[in-house]
């Protein structure tokens, strides 16, 4: 079918159209808009087609698939009835939309979208996917969600690929709930370049703290593909020491929440008592000791968990009387200082990188 000017298909004294049967446009040229309004089909192949202007299905209620894979529009708007029945399928693999895609208030089963080209906004608005959805490798230059339910069974959503120039919500720009966006990466089926697409994108909107959580999911959800990860020594010290410490790096100031309590129950723990020698040579410091025991108490347990440093103090502790407790944090400090201390630092230069 070759149409230069426009094609509608519109209610008749106000009746519903309805095709019972298999309706074709495959391979079709209209050179206008083609339009679809208040019409029921039972299955559409538009596979091939290719429209100088609109395709427009509003008020439409779809009893089969929808097959408009391999087409060309310069806008492609696509309204649901209320109350209709779920489109079983949708198949929009490797068509161009030159200007606009909107597909709003329907629900469908099954949408196949891979290869997709949109050069103006993509909105997706009041639609429920039910069973499956793919979309990789699509191009949107404005990728707009808003109330979108995904399938929730497991590897479901396909976003492999998928790449955008700019996620918001509406056409004012407002950008959307982006728990919202990082719940549906982690629904899809993994690709660590999912989330380094959106964390680029956040790092450069200036949403820093919001890059940093979809960094960390990144590599938690790696962490956790790993095969039988729950048995490996190595594992369980990433997860504890790097994600949790400091979040791969991203939160190095997290390693303060454990460096100061070790530090704070050693200036509890170590009573301020030195060989004679030294404080027979080191008199100003024995005015410290006692003037201000507390900065006493600190300044040892500071420099027995320090690694590598050497505040001339801790080597000279010689307490009367030592209980087992003691003696064990004593030694205890020691090994958590050489565990946080380079964590930290390799933490700091993770986040100044």
């Amino acid at each position: 079918m070759d149409v230069k000017g426009n094609f509608q298909l519109n209610p008749l004294n106000g009746q519903v159209t309805a095709f019972r049967n298999k309706v074709s446009f495959g391979g079709a040229h209209v050179g206008g808009q083609f339009q679809a309004q208040g019409t029921c089909f039972e299955e559409v192949n538009c596979s091939g087609f290719k429209a100088g202007m609109e395709f427009l299905l509003t008020e439409v209620a779809f009893f089969g698939p929808l097959y408009l894979a391999d087409a060309s529009f310069l806008d492609l708007i696509i309204k649901g009835q209320d109350d209709s029945p779920p489109l079983s399928e949708l198949h929009l693999e490797r068509s161009v939309v030159k200007r606009r895609l909107t597909v709003e208030n329907i629900t469908i089963k099954r949408l196949t979208a891979s290869h997709l080209r949109v050069d103006g906004p993509t909105t997706l608005q009041s639609i429920e996917i039910k069973d499956h959805a793919d979309l990789r490798h699509g191009n949107h230059k404005d990728l707009r969600l808003v109330q979108v339910t995904w399938p929730s069974q497991a590897n479901e959503v396909l976003l492999d690929g998928l790449t955008y120039e700019d996620l918001s919500k509406r056409e004012d720009g407002t950008k959307p709930d982006w728990k919202e966006v990082l719940d549906l990466l982690n629904l899809s089926r993994f690709n660590t370049k999912n989330y380094s697409q959106l964390e680029a994108y956040l790092q450069r909107g200036g949403e820093k703290n919001w890059a940093d959580r979809i960094y960390i999911n990144c590599k938690r959800r790696d962490l956790r593909q790993k095969r039988y990860w729950r048995f490996r020594l190595s594992n369980w010290a990433i997860w504890i020491f790097w994600d949790l410490l400091t979040g791969y790096g991203r939160k190095p100031a997290r390693t303060l929440l454990l460096i100061i309590p070790l530090v704070v129950a050693g200036a509890f723990l170590f009573e301020p008592q030195f060989e004679a020698k030294f404080l027979k040579d080191y008199s100003s410091f024995k005015s410290i000791i006692m003037d201000y025991p507390p900065i006493a108490r600190g300044i040892l347990s500071i420099d027995r968990f320090l690694p590598g440093v050497d505040l001339g103090i801790a080597k000279y502790w010689h307490p009367s009387q030592l209980c087992l407790w003691t003696w064990l944090y004593w030694h205890f400090i020691k090994i958590m200082g050489w565990i946080t201390i380079p964590i930290a630092l390799a933490a700091i230069y993770t986040r100044i990188k």
